[in-house]
């Protein structure tokens, strides 16, 4: 309970004196002043007594045999408190009740009167109020499911200029997550500049950030068309080279070809065709690591070869791989096709191909498989 004490020297307080009857009368709530301070809704009273006032009115009551102690004893025993003082609002009631010791009055024929005072606050500033989370922003950086998040504050209000935002979380986060973002400010600056805050906290969706492709579907063709056009110029390389051509035989078909083969230009190529693709993500894609990647496409080539060691034409299963996957926050998906490599395994039986590249993959990834 907040209080002041006030001591101004006033002239004789005869306005609230009465007499008669032999019986003096004091009215000592004319002695009280109830004033407010600060902001509607968040008000505050106080309580203003003016001593000197009280005492002059009992000094002038005429109060029978009353000596300058007694007084003092008299006006000691005065008390007075506020009803409510904390959290008010313009319109509502403050009560100041007071109470005295009757029995010390009564014995010099004194009345004291005057037990409440109620006063209806008012004059408390008006806020405000203002949305502390409008101007700012939440940027993402990163690839979902590992983003990491910070706050940005654009606004323009005084106050919130220099006010500090936090978030619940700000690592490893993944697109539809629901985060919290708390704003922390003087709340003194708000109220001397006008202003109240609407609300503390707002929970956010993570959304608008890139994210890596999570299934097949979500690749676009332009994507899938600049990895084949990557897989067959890298093929291309490779059965034009001497050397990788004799190694991807000898590798795919059990080939023996002499050490001082010259047959190079006796290569029959048939022509390469892009028969199916799996799409491989990782099951724990937020540790992926130098080991494994967080998503990949594996392109599978049949190329058909012949040269005059191995006289029938041949299909040969060859993979291309690519990856991570990204799909962007603009909706577009991006793969670095320069990383692209050939994988090894590559064999004239289908099963040995699927098993070397593909099979030895699923403990560490799911897999979708699309045929073309």
């Amino acid at each position: 309970m907040k209080k002041r004490v006030l001591l101004t020297a006033v002239c004789a307080a005869c306005a609230f004196l009465f007499a008669g009857c032999g019986t003096s009368k004091v009215n000592v709530s004319d002695a009280i002043e109830i004033s407010f301070e600060g902001v509607d809704g968040k008000g505050e009273a106080y309580l203003t007594v003016d001593t000197e006032k009280l005492e002059d009115a009992i000094k002038d009551s005429g109060a029978k045999d009353m000596t300058r102690r007694k007084r003092q004893e008299l006006m000691d025993s005065v008390k007075w408190e506020l009803d409510q003082s904390e959290g008010l609002s313009n319109g509502d009631t403050v009560v100041a009740v007071v109470e005295w010791d009757e029995d010390l009055a009564e014995d010099y024929n004194l009345v004291l009167e005057g037990s409440e005072k109620k006063e209806k606050v008012s004059g408390l500033k008006k806020l405000e109020a203002v949305d502390a989370f409008k101007d700012i922003e939440i940027v993402y950086s990163g690839v979902s499911p590992d983003l990491s998040a910070e706050v940005v504050n654009h606004s323009n209000v005084d106050f919130l200029e220099n006010a500090s935002y936090s978030l619940s979380q700000y690592d490893g986060l993944e697109i539809g997550e629901t985060i919290t973002v708390t704003v922390s400010y003087y709340e003194s600056e708000a109220e001397e500049a006008g202003y109240t805050v609407l609300e503390e906290e707002k929970e956010y969706t993570v959304e608008e950030a890139d994210a890596y492709v999570t299934e097949y579907a979500q690749i676009t063709d332009e994507a899938l068309e600049k990895m084949k056009a990557q897989a067959e110029d890298l093929l291309t390389t490779m059965l034009s080279d001497e050397y990788d051509y004799q190694e991807l035989m000898e590798d795919a078909v059990d080939a023996d070809y002499p050490w001082d083969w010259n047959g190079f230009n006796s290569v029959v190529n048939g022509g390469m065709r892009c028969t199916k693709a799996f799409f491989l993500l990782n099951k724990d894609i937020q540790n992926a690591g130098y080991d494994t990647t967080e998503n990949a496409v594996m392109l599978t080539y049949e190329v058909t070869l012949s040269d005059d060691v191995v006289t029938t034409p041949t299909p040969i299963y060859i993979m291309v791989q690519f990856g991570p996957v990204i799909l962007r926050a603009d909706g577009t998906v991006d793969v670095v096709v320069t990383d692209g490599f050939i994988t090894d395994g590559a064999s004239s039986v289908w099963d040995n191909v699927y098993r070397d590249n593909v099979g030895a993959q699923k403990q560490w990834y799911t897999v979708e498989e699309i045929d073309y």
